[in-house]
């Protein structure tokens, strides 16, 4: 969450620590492909880096190919091949959301949320179940763009009123600070 106000981040914290305030507000969970193992001696180097971006991603890609990098991205999918992500969600109070899937780095993917495929609409793969009672979900997603793809983010999005808060829109890019809906 980005507060661009810092005069009123106290409130906003404030209204964060209320199930009352949070209940019905849309809100996004994103599994990054930045995660940092911190007891690695040699992660610190990256941020003397020249560019941390280049340094990280080369650390991340050594460590996951020496099997030691246990994380869900990037998830790298030859055509028709499958993976599973999972999310963790924690409790969501509200019943029946619209949830939606997006991913960065693949265009054209098979998304299947319990039993049921996600319908796909302007860049999200969309899904209303039943009863979200679960504190995590895991999604099955299968490349069906006919080429190789490399999803570098995975976010699911929870909405009561059709809005998709994010830090990263399928066709916009980045969009900082509009992930928190408060």
């Amino acid at each position: 969450m980005n507060v661009r106000n810092k005069r009123t981040m106290p409130e906003i914290f404030a209204q964060c620590g209320s199930w009352e305030t949070l209940l019905g507000k849309n809100f996004s969970i994103d599994i990054g492909y930045d995660d940092l193992e911190m007891d690695e001696g040699t992660f610190l180097k990256g941020w003397r880096a020249e560019s941390n971006d280049a340094y990280f991603s080369v650390w991340r890609r050594e460590l996951k190919e020496n099997g030691k990098y246990p994380y869900q991205l990037p998830q790298f999918l030859e055509p028709n091949a499958s993976c599973d992500f999972t999310f963790v969600t924690g409790m969501v109070p509200e019943k029946s959301p619209l949830v939606a899937f997006s991913f960065e780095g693949a265009d054209r993917l098979e998304v299947m949320f319990n039993k049921d495929k996600c319908e796909y609409a302007d860049g999200r793969y969309l899904v209303r179940p039943n009863d979200f009672s679960a504190r995590a979900a895991t999604i099955k997603v299968t490349n069906i763009s006919g080429k190789s793809v490399e999803i570098l983010r995975a976010s699911m999005h929870f909405s009561w009123d059709g809005q998709f808060p994010e830090l990263h829109h399928p066709t916009d890019g980045i969009a900082l600070g509009v992930a928190a809906d408060l």
